[in-house]
Order: C-alpha cells, then sequence, then structure tokens
C-alpha cells in the first residue's frame, strides 16, 4: 500500500529537523524582506446586517490596516469577502494580546476565504503568536497560510491560527503551517493553547516546539475538539509532550483523527504519541495513523493519566511496532490493528462510530482511511413555536442550526425579518416586540435553512405559547 514507505521518509525528515519539501517551497515564498505595501493602507469599509455592524476585508491594505490599529478592532465583527495574499506587507503582529491587549472577542467571519502569506516572526511586545494572539470569540470559515517562528525564545503560545485561545469557538477553519516554536513554548498548527471549542477544522504542514500537537499544542481545562484533524510533521522538543493531534489533552476529543509523523526530542521523560503526547482527558471515537518515533513513545498515546478510550484505533506497523501507550505500563482500551484493518467500515461501526453523516471512506480521500464529512445544515430549530403578545410588550426567540448527524452547529448566524413589521417588529438578536393589533410571520434564516413563526398581537396581557 506504500504506507510505511511514505511516512518513513516524513520521520526521516522530522529528526532530522528538517523541514519537508513542500514546506520549504513554501518557505521560500513567504519569508520576505520588508518592503512598502503592494497596496495603500486604508481603513476598511463598513455596513450593519440586521442592526450588526460588520467591517469589509477586500485587500491585503485593508488588512494591515486593521493590524496597524488593532486596538481598535478587537472587538469588531470582520468579515473576509475574498481571499488576501499578505506576501508582500510588513510581517503581521498577531491581533489581540500585543501589547497588553485584551484578546480579540468579535467574530471573524473567512466566508470560506484564505488569508495567505502570513509572517509572524519575533513580533513586538507579545508572548502570543499566530494571525490572532489570543481569541474570547468566534472564528468561523477561515483559512490560513502561515509561516510562524519563535527565534528569541520569547512567545507563551504560538500557532498558525490562534496563539492562545482563552475562550470562544472556532469552527471550519484550517491552517497549513510551517511552526517554529522552541522548548519553552507550546505550539500547535492551528491553535497554540486552547480553553474553547474547535469544531469542524484542521491542520497541515510542519509544527515543532515544546509541548506540541499537529493541531493544538495544549488542550486546557475543559475545552473540546470535535470533527477535527492534523496531518502533519511534529517534531517536540526537550522534556515536553507531542502528539499527532494535541500535545497534552484535558478537554475531550471527540470524532478526531491524526496522520503524518511525530516524534519527541531528547531524553529528558517527554511522551510521544500518535494521536496525543499526554493524556488527561476523553477520548472517543478517534484514530491514529502516524510513524511515532522518542525516547517515551506509544502508537496512540505518550502518557496515559486517565484510562478514558472509547472506539480508539492505532495501526502498530505504522506507528514503527510502538505499543498503543508508552506509559505507564498498564493494559490500554486501544485497539491495535492492522492497516488491511483499518481500511474496513466494519471496524469502526462495530465501535459504535456514525458512518451516517459523519464519517465516511472512500480510496480516494485518506488512502482508503476513515474521513470526516463535511457538516451540512440541516434543520433550523426555533425555541418557541408561536407568541402572542400585546402592543408593546417583547418576547425573545432564539434559532439553533443542526447538521446531518443532528449535531448544534456553532457559530451558525440566524437572521430575523417580520413579514409586517406594523405589527410585530423583530430585532437582529430575535426579540420580537408588538407594535399594531393584527397577525403577522417571524422568519428566521441560516445557512440556507428557514423556520417561521406566528406572531398574535392583541389587546390581552402578552403569553408565550412554547413547543
Amino acid at each position: 500500500m506504500g504506507f510505511t514507505r511514505i511516512h518513513r521518509t516524513m520521520m526521516t525528515l522530522s529528526m532530522t529537523g528538517l523541514i519537508p519539501f513542500t514546506l520549504a517551497a513554501r518557505l521560500g515564498t513567504s519569508v520576505v524582506a520588508l518592503q512598502p505595501p503592494s497596496s495603500a493602507w486604508s481603513a476598511p469599509p463598513t455596513t450593519v446586517i440586521q442592526r450588526v455592524r460588520w467591517v469589509e476585508v477586500s485587500t491585503a491594505g485593508e488588512l494591515e490596516y486593521i493590524d496597524l490599529h488593532r486596538k481598535r478592532y478587537l472587538s469588531a465583527n470582520i468579515a473576509l469577502l475574498q481571499s488576501v495574499d499578505l506576501a508582500d506587507e510588513p510581517h503581521w503582529i498577531p491581533l489581540g494580546g500585543a501589547g497588553g491587549d485584551h484578546p480579540y472577542a468579535g467574530t471573524f467571519q473567512g466566508n470560506g476565504h484564505q488569508v495567505s502569506g502570513i509572517v509572524v516572526d519575533d513580533p513586538p511586545n507579545t508572548y502570543v503568536y499566530g494571525f490572532f494572539g489570543q481569541t474570547s470569540g468566534t472564528i468561523e470559515n477561515m483559512h490560513v497560510n502561515a509561516w510562524v517562528s519563535d527565534p528569541r525564545h520569547g512567545s507563551y503560545s504560538i500557532a498558525g491560527l490562534v496563539g492562545n485561545q482563552v475562550s470562544g469557538v472556532i469552527t471550519n477553519c484550517s491552517a497549513q503551517v510551517t511552526v517554529l516554536g522552541t522548548p519553552g513554548n507550546i505550539a500547535g498548527g492551528l491553535v497554540g493553547n486552547q480553553f474553547g471549542q474547535i469544531f469542524d477544522s484542521h491542520a497541515t504542514g510542519f509544527v515543532t516546539g515544546g509541548v506540541t500537537g499537529g493541531l493544538v499544542g495544549g488542550n486546557s481545562g475543559h475545552a473540546s475538539i470535535r470533527d477535527s484533524f492534523a496531518n502533519t510533521t511534529v517534531v517536540g522538543s526537550h522534556s515536553y509532550d507531542a502528539g499527532g493531534l494535541v500535545g497534552f489533552q484535558n478537554g475531550p476529543l471527540i470524532d478526531d483523527y491524526a496522520l503524518g509523523s511525530v516524534a519527541g526530542g531528547g531524553d529528558l521523560g517527554e511522551y510521544s504519541g500518535g494521536l496525543v503526547g499526554f493524556q488527561n482527558g476523553v477520548i472517543t471515537d478517534c484514530y491514529a495513523f502516524d510513524v511515532v518515533a522518542g525516547p517515551h513513545s506509544g502508537g496512540l498515546i505518550g502518557f496515559q493519566q486517565v484510562r478514558k478510550d472509547i472506539g480508539t484505533f492505532f495501526d502498530p506497523a505504522i506507528a514503527e511496532l510502538r505499543p498503543a501507550v508508552a506509559a505507564p505500563p498498564h493494559r490500554s482500551s486501544v485497539h491495535a490493528e492492522t492497516t488491511q484493518t483499518m481500511l474496513t467500515k466494519r471496524l469502526y461501526t462495530r465501535a459504535g462510530w456514525n458512518f451516517d453523516g459523519r464519517w465516511a471512506l472512500s480510496l480516494d480521500v485518506n488512502e482508503g482511511l476513515p474521513y470526516l464529512v463535511p457538516p451540512v445544515p440541516s434543520e433550523l430549530a426555533l425555541s418557541l413555536s408561536s407568541v402572542v403578545v400585546s402592543i408593546g410588550s417583547s418576547h425573545t426567540v432564539t434559532g439553533a442550526v443542526y447538521d446531518q448527524t443532528h449535531q448544534l452547529m456553532p457559530g451558525v448566524r440566524v437572521y430575523w425579518t417580520s413579514t409586517n413589521p406594523k405589527v410585530a417588529s423583530v430585532t437582529s438578536q430575535g426579540v420580537i416586540t408588538g407594535r399594531g393589533l393584527g397577525t403577522t410571520d417571524i422568519t428566521a434564516l441560516a445557512d440556507g435553512r428557514t423556520a417561521v413563526l406566528p406572531v398574535v398581537v392583541d389587546s390581552t396581557l402578552s403569553k408565550t405559547q412554547v413547543p
């Protein structure tokens, strides 16, 4: 099948500290000398949609203007209207967390576009490196191509998209990266250190650092990672943890996987694993298919603090015959399987994996290994079935979007309209107010799905009918 040959090549590169050829090529196009901007720096325009103000970015100059005036935009809602290349612009200073700034707390809507040519190389007055330094808001539908390095050992956490996610949500995002951390920091492909939630996201490329993961360096607190993956070369540094998906895991991992290679560095007691370096949280329906090397390395987990693994698999032949868990020595619930078995659907369905919209198998994807089906909005559910109000009184309705597997899709915005605003108006937050006697419909729209809420305004006391 060619798996061993491909992954051994990646491991040889990671063990020597070399960057794979394709990444070296990106390095040559990404790292540029400081020069005047390719376009004039100008403030991006704003627009108001459903009473919410959006900053609309269409050019590299507009994005650089935001970076230059970061403090003004830390709570702004920013929408990317097209892909932007920063290769000809000066090096990027992380948005949020630089110079003592607060975390970025707005919503950054990438609309499926990419910001490429990002270079974060020893930015001044910050210890969190990435396109975003620190975030507490929502980052969605955004893709980055980034070179991020810490030449002076000055950072706390480092990654392609977010250095430190102190709270909030990242959904449907990706990072194609070269991340060069140091033994003293936390490094990840997408996020360095995470205290929020990550959904439907992935990372590719090369990551090295202290606590190091292909997707996330440190999964801290009760943070969760769901429906996500990494296909990276991960190289840990002395006395810390390295994992194909996560370096240190505390919060739950659900429906995730890791491909590529993982190498722990030095001999001071660090742990490396195909999926997780150090496990202290629940792992459900995940697999690893990585070459694994290092003094204390496991095919799936380096060090297992707690045995909380449900439906997890790895291939010991690909993992250079490493055990499922490197330490401590006990019987693990992780399943070791052959390459051929890992290509069969029955292995996973018997373990309870969801192949009805979440997982799929195809010879054209992941060389026949399971892959995640992108979430598709299938239902818009409202918190109320109908509303009866009097003139001047108000009620609030909320909407939630669910995907094809009936999982909540966080970050999907709901828009509200009234058929007859003279009878009942509705705000962008779903607050319905009676204006005149009669009936009307409030319509909710979210990512192609609609739902209608009947509203009656009469002269009696207001009341709300719920499902």
